[in-house]
């Protein structure tokens, strides 16, 4: 399971709010978002790949009582889209630390981001009977929003400014829920925002957007500030964005809530028809930390072949199931599991029919290819000789005693490379519960901490721990397991055996689902990446954990396997999704203006676009971009079909969209075209720039005219530190500079031919020094460490000393005694105090009872052992203090490093004996309290059609009259009874002259059975008698219901005539 995302480490408090496991599922353009009390950074890395900086240091006044400020919000963009449908994991670091690691499923329409879609539908009684809000798609967010049907007015003069651009909420956009404002700016120290004319909102500036490099520069330009929406009233509401104090955005918008600022305790989903188009339809369900609904499930991607969900229950050893999606097969892998449940190996396959219960069960060899075939008729097939180049297996079988059935089938065909991508994982397994490498953060050493009043998740346990290693693991393994059973199949059929479960098997829908989807698999055998491919992803849906599903026997896998299925079968046989009403979606339907056209050169110092104006539009928004479908920014606006672009740089090439706009909003950007202006041509040269490891210089080159200077930015990354600027006539610098400073500025001189400017990079190091007190020393004496790092220091206490207390530098102490630094950002100094080792354990006793002996005097680290005694007629309650644990009445300590007391209480000597009964029956009474050796006694019930299987606990014995009776009792405990369904015994008795078929069975109760009777040549079918039966005209002889055993008899009758 993930570990919660509330942590607190030395270095950080710190809270992951959205993705989180009690919420497992994303979809459309989301927030990763949370709070850190104290860091220099926040980062967030998504499925193992590079750290994303997220806008951090947004006001949360929700964390003053916890952090002692507020400006501790962070927030990172991001189109889940992009990473495509399946099992997802996002972790979290504040400066390097590790806080957050949890699972999540991103569901996706297909695309990566979808244009020109629409669709408004009615929820009827949500969140509450008689309230029915609407949702209307919404392009920006990806994603559903509610709305009023809201006139939102246009701002009557939208700055231009370059270099910047709000992207959410924009001019007549619709917003709902917990949004991110969000946008860029080229440059600024510092951008603001101000909602309805209130005060001035600082925003998280600097994160990572790639899309503004060839506008900016760099890349470090995103900005950010997370906001509930339910905050403020339904309504039009208007945002202006400022840089530095200068406005760069006003827009109008409107938000819908649902009269709360944060809805808690409700949940729900809805089908939306014909979503995203005709004869498709989309599953969207409540969330409660975006305040949203998200989309859930769709067909858009195609039909759903199976549910896939892990296995939690410690007493199954199944790690993950598939349920298909008409409830009628499953598919799952068996694994033996650490002690806390983590896979360890993994051991096997198993497949059931829900209907017929029919189930096989394969075993994996060591290697990870299938070994045993086991069914539930009892036969079963060894796998041998694999031969991965011709693609075949030996199959020997076996029936349930251990006999040949047969000459081993060699050369069975069987596809190998169907099998690979379960032994990868089978290996990947094995290698990952390696144990880590001395000195390696294994990630579990973050302590619990108490959430702020707000955090809506505090208590909640995760429901969702299905990883990408285990939903591929799943697909993996199905598909082994159906290339398996159609190769036992076929071996079968040349020996001509029958009352194998093979053939229904490998013909399964499900396996054969899964087999179609595999064949695009195979080149990728050996992909080392846990995630599926999104378009088998797409045909899956991810499931809740399954955490109740015991089964009495592990070693059954067929069971297990049934006992899961069953659990998975409840969980989905939930009453009907409610269906939302189509609306008419009445967000602006302007058409995107056409045959837009920039000019190429025509004017010596402005670019002209020109467009087609568009009917209902009031005004026309031109917007620039350097390349091609890369980000645009808002140059002008006008109200006519053409617009003169006079901030150009002349030669330098351009792109233009254009919108159309009125009060209702605006259309979506048209199609972009180039154009430029001209110039008088001038000598022109190539400044270049390079940069050594640790850092970066943009642009990597600009064309200067003949006589000009140019400027690049240099940025060192996080650890290093710059040493030399130098090249193109600029002035040289010489480091080592502040590793702090991150950006810095460097002009050329006059460039008169084409040059470099070149920039080295080193690693930036700090001293950590350390200082032991009396009593022990730390080794080494000083380490010069790189920035960023961390650094390990050996402890030592001399004899008759413990080591008091090692502080300094962010570090924690292991119990071997090496103190290992946090992240390193500054010099500091480890203190080590050490302290004389010997401590007083001392005792106190209640009444009823006593301890021996009253103390002890114990050198530290040692254990100490007391014996409690209870006088007559008292028993032991609890006994406590000094890290100890009791063993009958012996109390052992643990580890003693400081002065501690054992305090043991006594209480007079009663014991309750509960009860729990399995389905089946019940036990009466529930339960009863009992003095200390006296005996009780129990009466077990089994139901109409069950008989008592096995009644437990206490010492007891139960007798014929189903009087279960405890031994002596000396301890609460508890009496478990398990039922079973009844089943008896058909037998057949027949006279010479023909036979009955099968000659016995066994029935469950309440069931009836067939027989087929046969007499001989020469004889005839005197009578069958017996079980409350009938013969039908085909001499099938068909019992009533059975409720006991009972016996056919049958008389045949000689029709020749003696002579």
């Amino acid at each position: 399971m993930s570990p919660h995302p509330f942590i607190q480490t030395a270095e950080a408090q710190a809270y992951l709010e959205s993705p989180i496991s009690e919420t497992f599922f994303e979809s459309g353009v989301g927030l990763v978002r949370g709070w850190v009390c104290d860091a220099e950074r926040v980062e967030i890395s998504i499925d193992g790949g590079e750290r994303r900086l997220a806008a951090y240091g947004t006001k949360r006044g929700d964390t003053q009582s916890i952090c002692g400020d507020t400006d501790n919000g962070f927030g990172l963009t991001f189109n889940w889209n992009q990473i495509g449908d399946g099992v997802h994991n996002i972790k979290a670091y504040a400066d390097g630390v590790q806080f957050a690691d949890t699972h999540f499923t991103v569901t996706t329409l297909g695309e990566n981001f979808i244009h020109g879609l629409k669709g408004q539908f009615k929820l009827k009684d949500f969140p509450a009977a008689g309230s029915s809000p609407s949702v209307r798609w919404s392009e920006p967010h990806q994603n559903f929003v509610f709305v009023n049907q809201t006139a939102v007015p246009a701002v009557a003069k939208p700055p231009v400014a370059p270099g910047t651009f709000l992207e959410s909420p924009s001019q007549g956009s619709s917003e709902s829920g917990i949004g991110l404002i969000r946008g860029w700016v080229c440059d600024a120290e510092r951008v603001e925002i101000s909602i309805d004319g209130g005060a001035l909102r600082p925003t998280a500036y600097g994160t990572k957007r790639g899309d503004t490099q060839s506008l900016c520069g760099d890349d470090n330009n995103g900005f950010g500030l997370t906001f509930n929406w339910n905050s403020i009233s339904d309504g039009v509401h208007n945002l202006k964005a400022y840089a530095d104090g200068v406005l760069f955005a006003n827009v109008n918008f409107a938000v819908a809530t649902l009269g709360q600022d944060f809805i808690t305790g409700v949940g729900g989903s809805f089908a939306l028809p014909d979503f995203p188009s005709k004869k498709q339809h989309t599953i969207i369900r409540w969330s409660e930390p975006h305040q949203n609904f998200l989309i859930k499930t769709t067909t858009a991607t195609g039909e759903k072949i199976a549910t896939v969900s892990a296995v939690t229950d410690r007493r199954n050893d199944f790690a993950v199931m598939g349920l298909g999606s008409g409830l009628l097969e499953s598919i799952g892998v068996y694994v033996a599991k650490g002690a806390s449940g983590e896979t360890t190996a993994v051991n096997g396959t198993a497949w059931t029919d829900t209907t017929t219960g029919q189930a096989a069960d394969v075993s994996l060899a060591a290697n990870g290819l299938p070994a045993v075939y086991t069914d539930s008729n009892g036969v079963k097939a060894q796998f041998s000789n694999y031969d991965t180049a011709a693609n075949t297996v030996t199959v020997s079988f076996t029936d349930a005693d251990g006999n040949s059935l047969g000459a081993p089938v060699d050369n069975t065909p069987v596809e190998t490379g169907l099998l690979k991508p379960l032994q990868d994982l089978v290996s990947r397994v094995r290698g990952a519960t390696q144990p880590a490498r001395q000195g390696e953060d294994d990630g579990t050493s973050m302590r619990m901490l108490a959430p702020v009043e707000t955090a809506q998740v505090n208590n909640a346990i995760s429901r969702f721990s299905l990883k990408a290693l285990l939903a591929n693991m799943a697909f993996s393994g199905a598909v082994a397991t159906g290339e398996a059973l159609c190769a036992v199949k076929t071996a079968a059929e040349r020996l001509s055996l029958s009352r194998i479960v093979a053939p229904q098997a490998c013909q399964s829908p499900l396996l054969r689902s899964f087999a179609g989807l595999a064949q695009a698999r195979i080149p990728q055998a050996d992909n080392s990446d846990d995630n599926l491919p999104p378009a088998i992803a797409q045909r899956l849906n991810f499931g809740e954990d399954i955490s109740e599903a015991p089964c009495q026997d592990n070693s059954d896998r067929i069971a297990c396997l049934q006992s899961a299925t069953q659990a998975a079968i409840s969980e989905q046989s939930q009453p009907p999704i409610p269906v939302a009403s189509p609306e008419t979606d009445n967000s602006n339907t302007l058409a995107t203006p056409s045959h837009v056209s920039a000019s190429d050169g025509s004017f010596a110092d402005f670019i002209r676009v020109s467009w087609n104006t568009v009917e209902g539009a009031s005004s026309y928004e031109i917007y620039r971009s350097g390349i091609t479908n890369d980000i645009n920014t808002l140059v002008g606006t006008t109200t006519s079909g053409f617009y003169d672009d006079t901030s150009v740089k002349l030669d330098l090439v351009y792109f233009y969209s254009v919108k159309a706009c009125n009060d209702s909003g605006c259309s979506p950007l048209s199609n972009s075209d180039s154009g430029y202006a001209e110039k008088e041509e001038l000598e022109r040269f190539t400044a270049k720039a390079t940069a050594g490891p640790g850092g970066h210089i943009s642009p990597a080159s600009r064309m200067v005219d003949a006589g000009e200077t140019t400027s690049f930015t240099i940025t060192h990354e996080y650890g290093y530190e710059l040493m030399s600027v130098k090249g193109c006539n600029g002035n040289k610098i010489v480091g080592p500079l502040d590793f702090l400073n991150r950006k810095l500025t460097y002009t050329t001189g006059a460039i008169t031919q084409n040059c470099t400017v070149n920039a080295t990079f080193r690693r930036a190091f700090v001293l950590v020094s350390t200082s032991a007190g009396p009593g022990g020393s730390i080794s080494p004496d000083s380490q010069p460490v790189n920035v960023g790092d961390t650094a390990r220091f050996t402890v030592t206490h001399d004899n008759g000393y413990m080591i008091e207390s090692v502080t300094g530098c962010g570090g924690t102490l292991a119990e071997d005694n090496v103190y290992t630094t946090g992240v390193i950002h500054e010099d500091c100094t480890i203190t080590a105090n050490f302290t004389q080792a010997n401590y007083l354990i001392s005792t106190s006793a209640g009444p009823g009872g006593s301890i021996s002996p009253g103390s002890q005097t114990v050198n530290a680290g040692d254990t100490a052992r007391f014996t409690v005694t209870h006088d007559n007629g008292y028993m032991i309650e609890s006994v406590t203090g000094c890290g100890g644990t009791l063993r009958g009445n012996v109390y052992t300590t643990g580890a003693i490093h400081e002065d501690c007391t054992i305090t043991a209480s006594f209480t007079q000597a009663n014991y309750l004996i509960s009860t729990s009964a399995g389905p089946g029956g019940s036990i009466s009474p529930g339960s009863q309290t009992v003095n200390a050796g006296d005996t009780a006694s129990f009466t077990v019930t089994h139901d109409n059609g069950y008989m008592i299987e096995s009644v437990t606990g206490c010492g007891g014995t139960l007798a014929e009259d189903n009087v279960y009776t405890t031994g002596a009792i000396h301890e609460d405990c508890t009496i478990t009874a398990y039922f079973t369904h009844a089943t008896f015994l058909v037998s057949t008795s027949t006279n010479l002259g023909g036979t009955i078929s099968p000659t016995s069975q066994t029935v469950d109760a309440g069931d009836t059975a067939s027989f087929t009777v046969t007499h001989d040549y020469g004889y005839i079918i005197g009578s069958v008698t017996g079980c409350g039966g009938t013969l039908a005209e085909n001499n099938v002889y068909t019992t009533g219901v059975i409720d006991e055993d009972c016996t056919i008899t049958v008389h045949f009758h000689s029709t020749i005539t003696a002579p």
